[in-house]
């Protein structure tokens, strides 16, 4: 299994800030987050969900962002 980084928005943080994770690419635009959250951060995601993830640009450049969970 190889892992790449892809961004989840952090929640409540005043304004949009992305966390960068590892995550399983499963194929198509479906990763499993494979990253531990901090204690003190709350994610959009949980750690082992399976998302969408979709070119957003960032600060930093276009990078994947995980915008929904996937459907089965």
């Amino acid at each position: 299994m190889s892992s790449l980084t892809i961004y989840v928005q952090m929640l409540d943080e005043g304004t949009p800030v992305y966390r960068p994770v590892s995550a399983e690419k499963l194929g198509d635009s479906r990763f499993r987050i494979l990253s531990e959250c901090d204690h003190d951060e709350v994610w959009q995601f949980e750690t082992g969900s399976i998302v969408i993830g979709e070119p957003q640009e960032l600060s930093i450049g276009t990078k994947i962002v995980a915008v929904r969970i996937a459907e089965n």
